[in-house]
């Protein structure tokens, strides 16, 4: 394969890759802890706002209870996965 402009040896190539891929699994990590710390905030605080209407007796419908529970339940889930991925891999 000839030699094109703009490629680079393949010896800097490699080392330019290689440079790349930590500097993109980097920011990979802080994005995901990020966002799993929110989705897990998001989570939590709508749960507490769940059991603070319970609390002062608020009955709301069937319907709207339930979408807010099954949100706040995943965003607990998605947040927790997020941030193990973040770290384990």
């Amino acid at each position: 394969m000839p030699y094109q402009w703009g490629m680079g040896s393949s010896r800097h190539l490699g080392k330019r890759a290689v440079v790349n891929k930590t500097r993109i699994m980097g920011e990979d990590f802080f994005s995901k802890i990020l966002g799993g710390t929110a989705s897990l905030m998001l989570g939590i605080t709508v749960l507490f706002y769940v059991i603070e209407d319970r609390k002062t007796g608020y009955r709301g419908t069937w319907v709207n209870n339930f979408r807010l529970y099954i949100g706040s339940i995943g965003g607990i889930i998605l947040g927790c996965v997020l941030i193990y991925k973040a770290i384990f891999g």
